[in-house]
């Protein structure tokens, strides 16, 4: 799990280096106001985003296996 703190003037601020820097998938963890502006912890739990990828892969390797057996029928009724 990477843990990082953000500072910026404003939330939205933060809220864009977050996305930026640790991706859609970073947890905030924690906030507070500080002089100047907030500051935000946020975390990305690595096996979670590890898994993400594969989930769309999974689901276009069973399409792709699908249409190879519909191949393979319409082959085999020629």
């Amino acid at each position: 799990m990477q843990v990082k703190r953000f500072f910026a003037a404003d939330m939205r601020q933060a809220m864009k280096l977050v996305r930026d820097e640790l991706g859609a998938e970073a947890a905030i963890i924690g906030n507070r106001r500080i002089a100047g502006g907030v500051e935000l912890t946020a975390a990305l739990d690595y096996k979670l985003s590890a898994l993400a990828p594969r989930v769309p892969n999974m689901e276009l390797e069973d399409e792709l296996r699908k249409t190879q057996s519909r191949i393979v029928s319409a082959q085999a009724e020629l």
